[in-house]
Protein backbone atom coordinates (compact mmCIF):
# COMPACT_ATOMS: atom_id res chain seq x y z
CA UNK A 1 0.00 0.00 0.00
CA UNK A 2 1.04 3.62 -0.62
CA UNK A 3 2.39 5.55 2.47
CA UNK A 4 0.64 8.97 2.79
CA UNK A 5 3.62 10.95 4.34
CA UNK A 6 2.52 13.43 7.54
CA UNK A 7 3.96 15.15 10.61
CA UNK A 8 7.10 17.02 10.84
CA UNK A 9 10.13 15.30 10.54
CA UNK A 10 13.73 15.86 11.65
CA UNK A 11 16.31 14.56 9.30
CA UNK A 12 19.86 14.70 9.30
CA UNK A 13 21.66 16.41 6.11
CA UNK A 14 25.50 16.06 5.01
CA UNK A 15 27.33 19.25 4.09
CA UNK A 16 28.66 17.34 1.50
CA UNK A 17 25.81 16.24 -0.08
CA UNK A 18 22.58 18.34 0.70
CA UNK A 19 20.19 15.57 0.76
CA UNK A 20 17.21 14.20 3.24
CA UNK A 21 15.60 10.84 3.66
CA UNK A 22 12.58 10.39 5.27
CA UNK A 23 11.76 6.42 5.35
CA UNK A 24 8.42 4.56 6.01
CA UNK A 25 8.69 0.67 6.25
CA UNK A 26 10.40 0.16 3.22
CA UNK A 27 9.02 3.06 1.00
CA UNK A 28 11.22 6.46 0.31
CA UNK A 29 10.23 9.69 0.52
CA UNK A 30 13.38 12.10 -0.44
CA UNK A 31 13.30 15.94 0.10
CA UNK A 32 15.98 18.72 -0.76
CA UNK A 33 16.91 21.70 1.38
CA UNK A 34 12.87 22.50 2.93
CA UNK A 35 11.21 21.75 -0.84
CA UNK A 36 10.20 17.82 -0.53
CA UNK A 37 10.45 16.31 -3.51
CA UNK A 38 11.53 13.15 -4.65
CA UNK A 39 15.66 12.87 -5.20
CA UNK A 40 18.00 9.99 -6.23
CA UNK A 41 19.08 7.81 -2.83
CA UNK A 42 22.44 9.39 -1.40
CA UNK A 43 23.33 6.15 0.32
CA UNK A 44 25.06 8.22 2.72
CA UNK A 45 22.27 8.62 5.28
CA UNK A 46 19.47 6.32 6.87
CA UNK A 47 16.92 6.32 9.36
CA UNK A 48 13.71 5.07 10.94
CA UNK A 49 10.56 6.85 11.60
CA UNK A 50 9.62 7.04 15.62
CA UNK A 51 6.19 6.89 17.62
CA UNK A 52 6.34 10.73 17.64
CA UNK A 53 6.19 11.41 13.67
CA UNK A 54 10.08 12.19 13.70
CA UNK A 55 12.51 10.65 12.09
CA UNK A 56 15.83 9.16 13.92
CA UNK A 57 18.56 9.96 11.07
CA UNK A 58 22.32 7.99 11.24
CA UNK A 59 24.98 8.13 9.08
CA UNK A 60 26.66 4.69 7.78
CA UNK A 61 30.00 3.71 9.86
CA UNK A 62 31.57 4.80 6.16
CA UNK A 63 30.51 8.16 6.76
CA UNK A 64 30.06 8.69 10.10
CA UNK A 65 33.07 11.41 10.21
CA UNK A 66 31.26 13.96 8.16
CA UNK A 67 29.38 17.00 10.20
CA UNK A 68 25.56 16.52 10.11
CA UNK A 69 22.86 18.42 12.12
CA UNK A 70 19.57 17.40 12.58
CA UNK A 71 17.33 20.32 11.09
CA UNK A 72 13.41 20.28 10.63
CA UNK A 73 11.31 20.73 7.57
CA UNK A 74 7.46 21.20 6.36
CA UNK A 75 5.09 18.29 6.83
CA UNK A 76 5.08 16.21 3.44
CA UNK A 77 1.46 16.70 3.36
CA UNK A 78 -0.11 14.60 0.14
CA UNK A 79 2.67 12.98 -1.00
CA UNK A 80 1.89 9.62 -1.80
CA UNK A 81 5.19 6.92 -2.68
CA UNK A 82 4.76 3.18 -2.90
CA UNK A 83 7.53 0.70 -3.94
CA UNK A 84 7.46 -2.57 -6.26
CA UNK A 85 9.78 -5.01 -6.85
CA UNK A 86 10.11 -7.39 -10.16
CA UNK A 87 12.30 -9.75 -11.43
CA UNK A 88 12.32 -10.76 -15.57
CA UNK A 89 16.05 -11.36 -16.95
CA UNK A 90 18.89 -9.12 -16.55
CA UNK A 91 18.17 -6.38 -14.29
CA UNK A 92 20.11 -3.78 -16.81
CA UNK A 93 16.73 -4.60 -19.35
CA UNK A 94 13.92 -4.07 -16.41
CA UNK A 95 15.60 -0.57 -15.51
CA UNK A 96 15.97 0.80 -18.54
CA UNK A 97 12.49 -0.07 -19.51
CA UNK A 98 10.67 1.37 -16.48
CA UNK A 99 12.65 3.97 -16.12
CA UNK A 100 10.72 5.55 -19.27
CA UNK A 101 7.39 5.03 -17.22
CA UNK A 102 5.62 7.70 -16.17
CA UNK A 103 5.06 8.16 -12.41
CA UNK A 104 7.99 5.83 -12.11
CA UNK A 105 10.31 8.42 -9.58
CA UNK A 106 13.77 5.85 -8.97
CA UNK A 107 14.74 2.66 -10.18
CA UNK A 108 17.45 0.43 -8.30
CA UNK A 109 19.09 -2.57 -9.15
CA UNK A 110 19.87 -5.27 -6.67
CA UNK A 111 19.59 -9.20 -5.55
CA UNK A 112 16.45 -10.62 -3.59
CA UNK A 113 14.82 -14.18 -2.89
CA UNK A 114 17.99 -15.95 -1.80
CA UNK A 115 19.90 -17.18 1.03
CA UNK A 116 23.09 -15.51 1.05
CA UNK A 117 23.47 -12.17 2.83
CA UNK A 118 24.73 -9.16 0.66
CA UNK A 119 25.67 -11.17 -2.09
CA UNK A 120 27.94 -9.64 -4.85
CA UNK A 121 27.26 -9.76 -8.57
CA UNK A 122 29.53 -12.49 -9.69
CA UNK A 123 28.21 -14.65 -6.51
CA UNK A 124 24.77 -14.48 -8.00
CA UNK A 125 25.85 -14.80 -11.38
CA UNK A 126 27.36 -18.12 -10.44
CA UNK A 127 23.81 -19.05 -9.18
CA UNK A 128 24.93 -20.18 -5.63
CA UNK A 129 23.19 -17.82 -3.73
CA UNK A 130 19.27 -18.59 -5.09
CA UNK A 131 18.47 -14.52 -5.41
CA UNK A 132 17.42 -13.28 -8.69
CA UNK A 133 18.32 -10.15 -10.51
CA UNK A 134 15.38 -7.62 -9.66
CA UNK A 135 14.89 -3.96 -9.94
CA UNK A 136 13.05 -1.78 -6.84
CA UNK A 137 10.91 0.35 -8.11
CA UNK A 138 9.87 3.72 -6.35
CA UNK A 139 6.42 5.42 -7.80
CA UNK A 140 4.11 7.54 -7.34
CA UNK A 141 0.32 5.55 -7.55
CA UNK A 142 -0.96 8.63 -7.91
CA UNK A 143 0.28 8.71 -11.40
CA UNK A 144 0.80 4.72 -12.42
CA UNK A 145 -1.07 1.98 -10.40
CA UNK A 146 0.91 -1.18 -9.90
CA UNK A 147 -1.40 -2.95 -12.03
CA UNK A 148 0.20 -1.10 -14.75
CA UNK A 149 3.54 -1.61 -13.52
CA UNK A 150 2.65 -5.00 -14.13
CA UNK A 151 1.55 -4.88 -17.67
CA UNK A 152 4.49 -3.23 -18.53
CA UNK A 153 6.70 -6.41 -16.32
CA UNK A 154 4.83 -8.98 -18.71
CA UNK A 155 5.62 -7.04 -21.76
CA UNK A 156 9.16 -6.62 -21.34
CA UNK A 157 10.07 -10.04 -20.92
CA UNK A 158 8.75 -13.73 -21.20
CA UNK A 159 7.02 -15.24 -18.30
CA UNK A 160 6.91 -19.08 -19.64
CA UNK A 161 10.16 -19.57 -19.68
CA UNK A 162 11.84 -20.47 -16.54
CA UNK A 163 14.91 -19.64 -15.38
CA UNK A 164 15.39 -18.40 -18.51
CA UNK A 165 15.02 -14.82 -20.54
CA UNK A 166 16.48 -14.65 -23.64
CA UNK A 167 19.97 -15.35 -23.64
CA UNK A 168 20.48 -15.75 -20.01
CA UNK A 169 19.81 -18.33 -18.48
CA UNK A 170 20.01 -19.08 -14.60
CA UNK A 171 17.84 -19.02 -11.81
CA UNK A 172 18.73 -15.67 -11.31
CA UNK A 173 17.53 -14.63 -14.33
CA UNK A 174 13.84 -16.29 -13.29
CA UNK A 175 10.47 -14.18 -13.54
CA UNK A 176 9.45 -12.74 -10.32
CA UNK A 177 7.15 -10.66 -8.41
CA UNK A 178 8.43 -9.67 -4.97
CA UNK A 179 4.88 -8.20 -3.25
CA UNK A 180 5.18 -5.63 -0.56
CA UNK A 181 1.94 -6.41 1.28
CA UNK A 182 -1.15 -8.30 0.47
CA UNK A 183 -2.95 -6.11 -1.96
CA UNK A 184 0.37 -6.53 -4.54
CA UNK A 185 0.18 -10.14 -3.74
CA UNK A 186 -3.81 -10.14 -4.90
CA UNK A 187 -3.15 -7.70 -7.61
CA UNK A 188 -0.42 -9.86 -9.31
CA UNK A 189 -1.95 -13.02 -8.68
CA UNK A 190 -5.26 -11.90 -10.57
CA UNK A 191 -3.00 -10.55 -13.21
CA UNK A 192 -1.71 -13.57 -13.89
CA UNK A 193 -4.70 -15.45 -13.82
CA UNK A 194 -6.05 -13.02 -16.34
CA UNK A 195 -3.01 -13.15 -18.86
CA UNK A 196 -3.15 -17.44 -18.41
CA UNK A 197 -7.29 -17.39 -19.12
CA UNK A 198 -6.97 -14.97 -21.98
CA UNK A 199 -4.73 -17.25 -23.87
CA UNK A 200 -1.93 -14.79 -24.76
CA UNK A 201 0.40 -16.79 -21.96
CA UNK A 202 -0.05 -20.32 -21.50
CA UNK A 203 2.10 -21.55 -18.15
CA UNK A 204 3.35 -18.87 -16.89
CA UNK A 205 5.89 -19.56 -14.43
CA UNK A 206 6.41 -16.37 -12.97
CA UNK A 207 6.93 -16.89 -8.72
CA UNK A 208 4.80 -14.34 -6.63
CA UNK A 209 6.52 -14.23 -3.42
CA UNK A 210 6.89 -12.11 -0.78
CA UNK A 211 9.94 -9.55 -0.52
CA UNK A 212 12.37 -10.13 2.43
CA UNK A 213 15.40 -8.51 1.88
CA UNK A 214 16.11 -6.57 -1.53
CA UNK A 215 20.18 -5.90 -1.33
CA UNK A 216 21.17 -3.09 -3.64
CA UNK A 217 23.44 -4.07 -6.67
CA UNK A 218 27.48 -2.47 -6.72
CA UNK A 219 27.05 1.29 -8.57
CA UNK A 220 28.52 -0.37 -11.48
CA UNK A 221 24.98 -1.96 -12.43
CA UNK A 222 22.55 1.11 -11.76
CA UNK A 223 21.96 3.35 -14.34
CA UNK A 224 23.78 0.76 -16.80
CA UNK A 225 21.80 1.25 -19.97
CA UNK A 226 22.12 5.28 -19.41
CA UNK A 227 26.11 4.73 -19.14
CA UNK A 228 26.32 1.91 -21.74
CA UNK A 229 24.25 2.32 -24.30
CA UNK A 230 26.66 1.04 -27.16
CA UNK A 231 27.90 -2.32 -25.14
CA UNK A 232 26.80 -5.31 -27.47
CA UNK A 233 24.62 -6.55 -25.25
CA UNK A 234 22.44 -3.52 -24.37
CA UNK A 235 21.99 -2.53 -28.06
CA UNK A 236 20.11 -6.51 -29.05
CA UNK A 237 18.97 -6.46 -25.76
CA UNK A 238 17.10 -3.72 -24.37
CA UNK A 239 15.59 -1.26 -27.71
CA UNK A 240 13.22 -4.54 -28.91
CA UNK A 241 11.22 -4.44 -25.10
CA UNK A 242 11.50 -0.34 -24.86
CA UNK A 243 10.44 -0.86 -28.51
CA UNK A 244 7.30 -2.75 -26.92
CA UNK A 245 6.74 -0.18 -24.52
CA UNK A 246 5.99 2.75 -27.15
CA UNK A 247 3.67 -0.15 -28.58
CA UNK A 248 1.48 -1.19 -26.51
CA UNK A 249 2.11 1.43 -23.40
CA UNK A 250 2.28 4.52 -24.98
CA UNK A 251 0.19 6.07 -22.91
CA UNK A 252 2.24 4.60 -19.93
CA UNK A 253 5.15 6.92 -20.84
CA UNK A 254 6.51 9.60 -19.25
CA UNK A 255 6.60 12.77 -21.32
CA UNK A 256 10.54 12.64 -21.41
CA UNK A 257 10.51 9.19 -22.94
CA UNK A 258 7.85 10.33 -25.71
Amino acid sequence: MPVRAHARLSLAVSHEEPALRATFGDRYVWCCETVPRLFPRPRRLDGRLLDTGRLDVSLSPATSSRHTETIGVPALQGCMIATATLAGGCFWCIEAAFDRVRGVEQTVSGYCGGHVEDPSYRAVCNGTTGHAEAVQITYDPDAVSYQELLEVFFEIHNPTTENREGPDVGSQYRSAVFYHDDQQRDVAESYIDELEQGGEYGGVVTEVAPLETFYRAEETHQNYFEKHPNKPYCRMQIPPKLEKIEEKHRDKLAESAQ
